[in-house]
């Protein structure tokens, strides 16, 4: 067992001292242009100022002045008391009331070009590390003072400070170190002076030295790992903790037990250790502690067993337990005014006893969405070598499935009862949790039963329906939301066979669907009286919604539909913009040439039929290859070649009777032959791939079957040669409006047609 994010405390002890030195440096080409002005300038009652803008042009003089502030600070320039008066140093000040330091005057003579600043100060503290038995000198706190997501703390009281912390030579010497070691701080060149306490005063003077120390903290990060023949380690990266924890072994043994006192005091806060383990033979041989238990985000109930726990609302208030479980269920509960309440976004429940051996064995249950079992039992662990017991946890050996309705069946129907009442009585926010709970267990047949009968009470006004489903999308709740719907839609569909079309009408006019999944199932499956009547009624509601049924051929209504279509043969028979669906726009304007076409033929005026041909085929084919994937593809294909049958009949023998008449010598005779017999062709080809039925149909439908509904594409492909344009120019070469050919015509399609 390993107990990490440990804290170890013990304080460190510093002194605030200060630390004086002088610094010396070249002067900058600013500051060296000053020092020359000032020193052997001619014309000495001219100020620095006049000097700078007459002689050297220099106007902009913000750097100068700030050099100059820099050598008065450092004490390298000075007033000259002989001539200044009460004047005040600056750079309008005449230049023969100002004078050099005399050590820098000194080095001008000697051209030796330095600037010195001798009061220079440093506010340190000089500290020692009780631990370490090391002196340091710092200045900031550079250790850490306590641990980040720290688990458990512990002191070392047992130190004291060194009789050497204060001598001041030693001082001194650690003073001319740091010195020498912190160039970014002093500089390269410079010189120590003196140190004293930060209040000035001598560190000769023991009695306040030790007034002004204090004790800072100082904070390490452990780890303490138990093993089963109760012996221990204390890891840390830091090796003087290390080394030091292992000379001192009592203290170490102290700390380890102290430490074990805090966690089992945190748990023992919170739950009853089981003292007798009689099942350990279905746990795991290696226990852990209840901080390292590692919590999935797959796991999503959470069982905690009720005789465990000492405070629910503590055991609430650990969220690295709770925090991935939307709902959170104490069994073998001693609360006697709990049922069910929101902590939070969770629901918490509260059952009484189970006689599960599995629930009674552990302390705590973790379930995933499969309902599969992770268990983990409290139980208290005596540990010989440091004299203290502890609450560890075992994990249960195995993960079975857990059967949730039953485990729970005595507490559920009365919480099932509970929830018809709370709905009947619409306490919105309780019933949603006792709905969400017993959905969790797996009661969802019961659930929809109490729903339904809440739901049909006002089945015609819908109240019911849309304060639940109201409420679901305030909280956000798809699920729950979605549960309602299906619920409402098995009600229709029972209901429908028993009620009428306008009836039907009215519900689906009533009723909005978040989930048009239920929607489309309760399209499919309703009774209707007249099929073929309800189609634009019910399209009517479905558009007004933005749904469009046509798109999947939803309840056949595109069979429907071309069934309509064969039957009312009338010019524009549809209104392409009646609806907003792009499959309804599609199939309205080809359907509509197909029955304008129809028309013609039945009126016998084929030269308009072969004239609008080309438009009808291309919008047939358009029409099959778009619509792959929707629902009873089959039902479609068959209804789209008897919308064509009709018309190939008629028109057929027209122009079989029309070819006997022509020439056969003239090069439109030959086209349409080669056509017609490249057609007769293909016809053989693809009947040999589609069944008996699909055989009378066009030829271009029975591509299509070929394709999709036999799953030949890569057999219709071969036949082809991946080129089914090909077919569609021989049909217009035969149905199509006449045209004029010549011999180079004939030739390229007898090459074209050949191929195949």
């Amino acid at each position: 067992m390993i107990f990490d994010k440990i804290e170890i405390m013990y304080n460190k002890y510093s002194l605030p001292i200060k630390i004086k030195y002088s610094e010396s440096r070249k002067p900058t080409f600013v500051e060296f242009l000053i020092l020359s002005i000032i020193y052997d300038y001619p014309r000495k009652n001219l100020s620095l100022k006049q000097i700078l803008n007459d002689d050297f042009k220099i106007y902009n003089i913000d750097l100068f002045e700030r050099a100059l502030k820099d050598l008065i600070a450092y004490k390298v320039i000075e007033l000259n008391k002989t001539t200044a008066g009460w004047s005040t140093l600056g750079i309008d000040l005449e230049i023969e009331k100002i004078e050099l330091n005399q050590k820098v005057k000194e080095q001008f003579i000697n051209e030796e070009y330095i600037i010195s600043q001798y009061d220079k100060t440093l506010d340190v503290k000089w500290v020692y590390d009780p631990i370490e038995d090391s002196f340091d000198i710092v200045k900031d706190v550079e250790w850490s003072r306590r641990v980040q997501g720290v688990k458990l703390t512990n002191k070392i009281k047992e130190t004291s400070i060194s009789q050497n912390f204060y001598i001041k030579d030693l001082i001194k010497k650690n003073v001319n170190e740091f010195i020498e070691l912190k160039k970014e701080i002093f500089g390269d060149n410079a010189k120590f002076s003196n140190v004293t306490l930060a209040n000035g005063i001598d560190l000769a003077d023991h009695k306040i030295a030790q007034e002004l120390t204090e004790s800072l903290p100082c904070a390490n990060e452990v780890s303490i790992e138990l093993f089963d023949n109760d012996a221990f380690i204390i890891n840390t990266e830091n090796e003087k903790l290390k080394i030091f924890l292992k000379t001192q072994k009592d203290l170490a043994k102290n700390i380890v037990r102290d430490i074990l006192k805090s966690y089992s005091d945190k748990i023992k806060d919170r739950f009853f250790a089981k003292k007798d383990f009689e099942n350990k033979k279905n746990f795991l041989n290696e226990p852990d502690i209840l901080s390292n238990l590692i919590v999935k985000s797959t796991w999503n109930l959470l069982l905690i067993n009720g005789r465990d726990v000492l405070s629910p609302d503590k055991v609430l208030s650990n969220k690295s337990l709770i925090n991935s479980c939307q709902i959170i269920v104490f069994y073998n509960s001693k609360s006697n005014n709990k049922t069910i309440e929101y902590l939070g976004d969770k629901i918490v429940v509260y059952v009484d006893s189970s006689r599960e051996a599995l629930l009674n064995d552990n302390t705590l249950i973790y379930i995933d969405s499969e309902n599969k079992v992770n268990g983990f039992a409290l139980v208290e662990k005596k540990l010989e070598s440091v004299g203290a017991t502890i609450p560890v946890v075992y994990s249960y050996d195995q993960n079975p499935k857990l059967n949730l309705a039953k485990v729970f069946e005595d507490n559920l129907e009365r919480l099932l009862l509970d929830y018809e009442e709370e709905l009947k009585n619409e306490n919105l926010d309780v019933s949603t949790m006792m709905f969400l709970f017993l959905k969790r267990v797996g009661l969802q047949q019961k659930l929809t039963d109490i729903i339904k009968k809440h739901l049909q009470k006002d089945f015609y006004a819908g109240n019911n329906y849309k304060k639940l489903t109201e409420y679901f999308a305030s909280k956000e709740n798809d699920e729950a939301y979605y549960f309602i719907e299906n619920c409402l839609s098995e009600i229709i569909i029972t209901m429908s066979k028993d009620i009428k079309d306008d009836q039907i009408l009215h519900v689906l006019n009533l009723y909005n669907f978040k989930n048009q999944k239920n929607l489309f199932k309760v399209l499919e499956n309703i009774h209707l009286d007249k099929e073929e009547n309800m189609l634009f009624l019910i399209s009517d509601i479905l558009d007004k919604n933005n749904v469009d049924w046509w798109k999947n051929n939803t309840r056949n209504c595109l069979v429907t539909l071309l069934g309509y279509a064969n039957k009312y043969m009338t010019r524009e028979l549809f209104d392409i913009n009646k609806y907003q669906s792009k499959t309804w726009a599609l199939h309205a304007a080809t359907l509509n040439m197909i029955c304008t076409i129809k028309k013609k033929v039945f009126e016998k005026n084929f030269t308009s039929v072969e004239k609008h041909y080309k438009n009808m085929l291309n919008g047939v084919v358009d029409l099959m290859r778009s619509n792959v994937k929707i629902n009873n593809q089959k039902d479609y294909l068959i209804k789209v070649a008897e919308n064509l049958k009709d018309l190939y009949k008629d028109f057929y023998k027209y122009k079989s009777q029309e070819l006997t008449e022509l020439d056969s010598d003239l090069i439109s005779y030959k086209v349409q032959v080669e056509s017609a017999n490249f057609i007769s062709r293909l016809e053989n080809k693809i009947d040999m791939l589609i069944s008996p039925e699909a055989q009378k149909f066009p030829i271009e439908v029975k591509v299509e079957w070929a394709k999709h509904i036999e799953n030949k594409i890569k057999e219709v492909d071969k036949i082809f040669k991946n080129d089914e344009s090909i077919l569609y120019e021989a049909l217009n070469l035969v149905f199509g409006e006449k045209k004029e050919f010549d011999v180079r015509f004939l030739e390229n399609y007898k090459k074209r047609f050949g191929g195949i």
